[in-house]
């Protein structure tokens, strides 16, 4: 009689020695989500990933390398995992972990995750693993014995002229979060220069494959998990898209030929001094005959189609389009709405903007967060939006298309040009599961579907 599928699965997992190492290694007990066990693509993963590690180059560094494992697979747990299965392991207990993130939100989240699984025991563990400046992280580096350390990335810029900021172990393993980003200059120079001998890993959903940006500067690809896998196996929800451009004559497209039109003749140069000149695109879909319309069709879509409890968001393409929508979706009234964007005094989204000279922007700023810290405002709106029936709709420019990870988040209105990684990440904020979802909605109102097909591809 020949073996079936579920002979085989019997086997491979219940053999005694993967069984006792998968008991031992591979589940964790997480004060929200209860026992956690892993996933078989976290199991591989980090089966080379400690392979990797324990080999050393010619000049005694340990060895690194990148995990691809699409977003919304558990990258979080995945690090865990990893740093209890190295503590366990024989011949690496004696290993230091630096967890290096590029945003406070992050970290702050990584560190809960860490602290609910066991690696962290109390809240002030949670805040001494942190590192609170540069200069306190060179002194760490350099004389730490903490077993886990969390840093931001930009950290390192200041921490490296301190002349402690250096520890040429090869007992440290470096796990970068988002390794796609922030990497790519004199920061992360600083950062392996401060770390010579430790071992780089890389977690990302979406790596920099052109020109193997991700590979060049952590090693190679050690394993993978794509997205579409992550869908056949049920771990992470199918998103359905669908185009919705409001009939205003706005189409990207349609601006970018006329344009080839009228300056058809015209040097490159020319070019580029005529747009200078020439109204910004960005102004027409600002506009508020355009915001307005949109408004209504989110309203509209989002209660005939959109289950009672779910939740959505909505992303702009600058601050002023964000409050813009806010004040139209709230005089139509049909849904609850709360915008999270960075003060008006930094550049998130539109960078040439001098936002102080925007009083729109700068009142809203001064009657919703007030005194309090913009990074307050966010955690209580991210709190409600988890927790409470409002608010219903997210209204973000760059802030929370990233480790931002909500079960009821089920639909992704798009009104922004986002493109490769970028879109990667804010497309998979909607593809956590949920009883109530079947799959998450993508709608667009900026006609990027050929980007969407290509970075998905």
């Amino acid at each position: 009689m020949l073996p079936t599928g579920q002979d085989r699965l019997l086997i491979s997992l219940l053999r005694p020695g993967r069984l006792l190492e998968f008991i031992r290694f591979f589940i964790l007990f997480d004060k929200r989500s209860g026992k956690i066990a892993a996933r078989y693509q976290q199991y591989f993963g980090i089966k080379r990933l400690i392979e990797r590690v324990s080999e050393k180059d010619t000049h005694g560094s340990r060895e690194g390398g990148v995990i691809w494992h699409t977003t919304g697979s558990g990258k979080s747990f995945t690090m865990v995992f990893m740093v209890r299965a190295l503590i366990l392991h024989e011949a690496l207990k004696q290993c230091r972990f630096v967890v290096v993130t590029d945003r406070i939100d992050l970290e702050n989240q990584l560190s809960k995750v860490f602290a609910n699984a066991g690696a962290l025991a109390t809240p002030r563990d949670i805040e001494r693993a942190k590192a609170r400046t540069g200069k306190d992280l060179a002194e760490r580096i350099g004389k730490g014995t903490e077993r886990i350390l969390f840093s931001i990335i930009n950290k390192f810029a200041t921490a490296a002229k301190q002349p402690e900021c250096h520890n040429p172990s090869s007992d440290i393993i470096v796990l970068v979060d988002e390794g796609h980003r922030s990497h790519g200059g004199e920061t992360h120079q600083r950062m392996r220069q401060a770390l010579p001998n430790a071992a780089f890993i890389a977690f990302t959903g979406t790596p920099l494959l052109h020109k193997d940006k991700t590979t060049n500067k952590f090693g190679p690809i050690l394993h993978a998990y794509t997205m579409q896998r992550a869908v056949e196996d049920g771990t992470v929800t199918p998103l359905l898209y669908e185009e919705r451009i409001p009939e205003l004559g706005t189409n990207a497209k349609a601006i970018d030929n006329w344009f080839d039109r009228i300056t058809e003749g015209l040097t490159d140069k020319q070019k580029v001094d005529l747009k200078k000149k020439f109204a910004k695109k960005g102004a027409v879909y600002q506009s508020e005959s355009r915001i307005e319309l949109i408004a209504h069709d989110i309203s509209d879509h989002f209660t005939k189609n959109i289950p009672d409890g779910m939740k959505g968001q909505l992303v702009t393409d600058s601050k002023l389009s964000a409050i813009r929508y806010k004040k139209h979706l709230d005089e139509i009234g049909l849904l609850s709405t709360a915008v999270v964007i960075s003060p008006p005094d930094t550049r998130e989204g539109h960078a040439e903007v001098d936002e102080s000279q925007l009083p729109e922007l700068q009142q809203w700023w001064k009657d919703n967060v007030g005194d309090q810290s913009g990074e307050a405002y966010t955690k209580d709106i991210i709190r409600r939006f988890a927790e409470e029936e409002d608010p219903q709709l997210l209204i973000v420019v760059d802030k929370l298309l990233t480790g931002f990870d909500e079960p009821r988040n089920a639909v992704l209105y798009i009104d922004k040009p986002l493109k490769d990684h970028n879109l990667i990440q804010a497309i998979a904020r909607i593809n956590r599961l949920h009883d109530q979802k079947q799959f998450g909605l993508l709608i667009d109102y900026r006609g990027i579907l050929k980007e969407l097909d290509t970075a998905l591809e």
